[in-house]
């Protein structure tokens, strides 16, 4: 399969380079997808991952314009495809990034782009199966930062997604693991143990994920709509956190 390192542009002079797949006859002229895809036009979205979706970028520009939400922490990316957003949060000062997904072939893309980004002694990549996750994801952590664009696009994945989510962000010795995030070297877990998840306006299913959170002892907030979350990606930004710590 041919790729082309392309850069994806954040604005305000950040970046990103993938390994963008492309046909034979694009190998010229690979492209991110453009912001106004139908969605409805892909039958089959597991396996396409092989692009960069507008919701990665409107995440990947979020972490690099407010670095706070990732920086001096233990990031793990959920479906990450190319990388895009898991790549940010490594320039923009993260600890270190695990980048997840369930399809190997973008994995090894994604994990490959981690040296033309400069971060890859930052970057690991594993495999992982939202509805089964393998035990070896959920013992690396605890995870100060879980990030995730575009994760809620089919209804039978919701309560994968917050059960992980659960696992993630309410299981481990809340110390245990982490890494200093203050200049004075301490951990402070205000700032941890928190999921990010860009989702397009156009998703359905946002009611049920926070009712399915909600019953798992998490509370989800809409903290940025599609006009005050920056860019033209039309997604709202959703925090995740233990019930009482938000």
């Amino acid at each position: 399969e041919k790729t082309k390192l392309t850069a994806v542009e954040l604005g305000g002079g950040h970046a990103v380079s993938v390994n963008l797949p492309t046909l034979d006859a694009e190998v010229g002229d690979a492209k991110v997808r453009d912001k106004n895809l139908n969605l409805k036009d892909y039958a089959e979205l597991f396996g396409a991952g092989d692009i960069v979706w507008p919701s990665s970028v409107a995440l990947a520009r979020m972490v690099s314009f407010c670095p706070s939400f990732v920086k001096g922490m233990k990031v793990l990316e959920l479906g990450c495809g190319l990388g895009t957003v898991g790549l940010a949060a490594a320039k923009a000062g993260a600890y270190s990034v695990l980048l997840t997904d369930r399809d190997e072939n973008v994995l090894k893309l994604a994990g490959g782009a981690a040296e033309s980004n400069g971060v890859a002694e930052l970057v690991d990549t594993a495999s992982l199966d939202w509805c089964s996750p393998e035990a070896s994801v959920l013992e690396a952590g605890p995870f100060d930062s879980v990030l995730g664009a575009d994760v809620l696009y089919d209804a039978n994945l919701v309560d994968c997604v917050a059960n992980l989510l659960a696992e993630l962000l309410l299981t481990g010795d809340d110390e245990a693991g982490m890494v200093p995030v203050n200049e004075d070297g301490e951990y402070e877990p205000e700032q941890a143990r928190r999921a990010l998840l860009t989702d397009p306006v156009q998703r359905p299913y946002r009611a049920a994920f926070t009712a399915r959170c909600g019953e798992l002892g998490l509370l989800v907030q809409e903290v940025m709509t599609a006009e005050e979350l920056p860019g033209p990606e039309e997604c709202v930004l959703l925090s995740v956190v233990p019930a009482g710590s938000g």
